[in-house]
């Protein structure tokens, strides 16, 4: 019979510590990364370069109609399967309910952006992400027929590459003078980092 050795110890306490963690770990943890989700008030036309962008780019769309419970309840089914993140430019009530249901299943806001409007059409841009993420937003307004398709960019930046904030305070032009005068947030939430 051949003796143990603490090779063979050491093995079998390795072999039981993965058993015991891939036990532990749920199913999900292993599935597929999902679509993030991008939500946009479809009653407003200044949300019409946001709404394409974020179609255009593979993210799965929500958007708000006449009932913003539908929206909650749908992206509350969502967050249920696994964690997401999601970007949304929406009016401020709309994004204070989405940033409570998210950090209600581990999000977190990594970028907001309020964008007011005034009657002739300039918009003032009160943006708190990273820099980098204001610089590409920056960058994009420079080149976008529309300043709502310019936060698409921002917004993926900050769920790909989170970290501390900054702020800074940016003015446009509407390129629609249709765009109604008011206020649009454009934020992000990801799923919490846990930090040792």
């Amino acid at each position: 019979m051949r003796k143990l050795t603490r090779r063979d110890v050491l093995k079998t306490s390795a072999f039981a510590g993965l058993g015991a963690a891939i036990n532990l770990a749920p199913l999900s943890a292993f599935a597929a990364p999902s679509r993030p989700i991008a939500i946009f008030d479809t009653r407003m036309s200044a949300q019409r370069g946001f709404a394409t962008w974020s179609k255009y780019n593979g993210f799965e769309v929500i958007g708000i109609t006449h009932d913003l419970d539908q929206a909650w309840l749908d992206l509350r089914s969502r967050l249920s399967t696994a964690p997401v993140s999601v970007i949304g430019l929406t009016q401020p009530s709309a994004q204070v309910l989405f940033a409570e249901l998210g950090a209600s299943h581990g999000l977190q806001i990594e970028f907001r952006g309020v964008h007011d409007t005034d009657a002739s059409g300039q918009v003032l841009h009160r943006l708190k992400g990273t820099e980098a993420g204001i610089n590409l937003f920056e960058s994009e307004i420079d080149s976008a027929d529309d300043w709502s398709g310019a936060v698409g960019p921002a917004l993926l930046h900050a769920i790909e590459r989170p970290g501390s904030g900054t702020s800074r305070i940016l003015n446009s032009v509407a390129s629609d003078t249709a765009y109604e005068a008011g206020r649009l947030i454009s934020w992000t939430l990801a799923p919490t980092k846990i930090r040792l």
